[in-house]
């Protein structure tokens, strides 16, 4: 569910940011997308999309230890984007606008008073917290799970507090709470609090995490481990597992991923040859975990791999073809990715996906059986 900004709120949000006493003036940036995407359905039917994308973000500072981060999505599309992000019920309502040519809205990113001393750190408001060190599939970043069917995506904020303590220059504690996912909850059920603690050494990092989540009699546990090294190859390994006291199934509850990433580079950059990157992830996810589609993730099946290579050319030009796949059912998901950085602050990007496989969980059955798009992008 999103939560829409009135055009008015937005603009007493940035005045009266403007105007706080003893803050210095605020200061903006972003990144403005521009992007066209067609795809061919099992039927040769055609659809295309097109999507403009700003997001502008807005940073204050309050005193010698305040700050006030601000972010908001400006969003106007047409064709496939509009008919899968505009609610067909509520066309007109919940913040979009729809006209004859295209559709628009305007979405709260991130809004959060962050205070920040020399051995502390307090977060307060719309934020986004990560954890877990997974490349592909994180399953401890539970808060903000990632899609990586959608690489593009920007991860979804939370209503939290998160307080962070640095007893030494290499290790953090965390101590954090959220909201309920359903903004409607005021019963309590939902909310979640927690622990984490994270070391670092030169070649090896390490964290732990714990969180509870109030619900119906024993309510939910959350146990987390991430690691993460860079010896001869680049090695991490996350795990999340999720018992519900109440639940005999949730024995099934783990969630667990591990990869590696190897780069084959050069000491000074070729004309036609500067860094090849593979990759590999493989992903359990149980029937009961957090990402299991029963609750609310993305996966119906057990067993996942996912494997790729990076072919970099020079500092402004990449390949990137990876590929997702169902291991019980054979479904694939091809991704093929290629970068250009035109100047500073400008790049081009094209994606393209295919569906090979008719069924399983990556078949195309009820998708599209191939989608290519082009994006131009600016920040600023």
């Amino acid at each position: 569910m999103k939560f829409f900004l009135p055009k008015t709120a937005f603009c007493a949000l940035f005045i009266a940011a403007a105007l706080v006493p003893a803050a210095a003036a605020p200061s903006f940036s972003g990144l403005l997308d521009s992007k066209l995407t067609g795809a061919l359905g099992d039927g040769r039917n055609f659809t295309f999309g097109i999507e403009e994308y700003l997001n502008l973000r807005m940073q204050a500072k309050i005193g010698a230890i305040a700050q006030v981060y601000g972010a908001f999505n400006f969003t106007a599309f047409a064709g496939q984007h509009a008919l899968f992000a505009v609610p067909a019920p509520a066309k007109g309502d919940a913040g979009f606008v729809v006209g004859d040519n295209f559709a628009s809205s305007i979405e709260l990113e991130r809004l959060y008073l962050q205070l920040a001393g020399d051995a502390f750190m307090l977060n307060a408001g719309l934020l986004r917290q990560a954890f877990g060190y997974g490349s592909v599939w994180s399953p401890a970043d539970f808060l903000n799970p990632r899609n990586p069917l959608i690489t593009d995506a920007r991860p979804r904020a939370v209503l939290a507090v998160v307080g962070s303590y640095f007893p030494g220059d290499t290790s953090k504690i965390i101590a954090f709470a959220a909201a309920p996912k359903e903004p409607d909850n005021a019963g309590g059920q939902g909310v979640l609090g927690g622990l984490s603690a994270e070391k670092h050494w030169s070649i090896a990092s390490i964290q732990g995490l714990y969180a509870y989540e109030v619900g119906k009699g024993g309510g939910l546990h959350r146990a987390g481990l991430s690691f993460k090294a860079d010896v001869y190859a680049g090695l991490y390994a996350d795990a999340l597992w999720i018992f519900n006291p109440d639940d005999a199934a949730s024995l099934d509850g783990l969630s667990a991923a591990a990869g590696f990433d190897y780069s084959f580079g050069t000491r000074e950059p070729k004309p036609f040859f500067q860094a090849l990157v593979v990759q590999a992830e493989y992903l359990y996810s149980g029937a009961e975990s957090q990402t299991a589609a029963g609750r609310g993730g993305l996966y119906s099946k057990r067993h996942y791999l996912s494997a790729g290579v990076v072919y970099r050319a020079t500092n402004y030009t990449a390949f990137t073809l990876s590929c997702l796949a169902g291991l019980e059912d054979g479904s694939v998901v091809p991704i093929a990715v290629f970068d250009q950085t035109l100047s500073q602050g400008l790049s081009f990007t094209m994606t393209a996906q295919f569906f090979p496989v008719l069924s399983g969980e990556f078949g195309r059955e009820g998708k599209t059986a191939a989608s290519l798009s082009v994006k131009l992008q600016a920040r600023f």
